[in-house]
């Protein structure tokens, strides 16, 4: 019976839980140094990035993207769950970027922490910033 109860339990626990991307860490980007580095150490290191751009100048944009989200466990608490439950979502998005050499001439590192909730634990809305416009004026919109 208990083997039961701790293979249903782990199941529950695992599947509640996603991962995706390569999390790229503080220890390892500090391996990287500008104008030394080249495009095919970042490789060898970090394995195949998320994406890969070249820009009209030469320049490659290579990026690492990777989130891992869990489903907090008041949502697996039957009927209590669907007032209750969320997740809780970890990203990071690593660019770096190359001159036309293949020579590493900066990085970029981002890191997110988002949590989401429905029912009651989703809050209330709340009004923006009135000091900050929400959206550009049409006249000055890129897109």
């Amino acid at each position: 019976m208990m083997t039961r109860l701790a293979t249903f339990i782990t199941c529950i626990a695992l599947g509640g839980c996603v991962t995706v991307g390569k999390e790229v860490t503080q220890e390892q980007l500090s391996d990287f140094k500008r104008g030394v580095t080249s495009q095919e150490e970042v490789v060898a290191k970090l394995g195949r990035p998320t994406s890969s751009t070249i820009s009209a100048s030469g320049d490659r944009y290579m990026s690492y993207v990777f989130a891992h989200s869990q489903a907090r466990p008041a949502t697996f608490i039957p009927i209590v769950g669907a007032f209750v439950g969320g997740a809780d979502t970890r990203s990071s998005h690593v660019m770096f970027i190359f001159d036309r050499d293949g020579k590493l001439r900066d990085y970029r590192a981002t890191e997110s922490n988002l949590g989401s909730g429905h029912g009651l634990a989703g809050g209330a809305y709340q009004e923006p910033n009135q000091d900050q416009p929400s959206e550009a004026p049409k006249s000055e919109r890129k897109f």
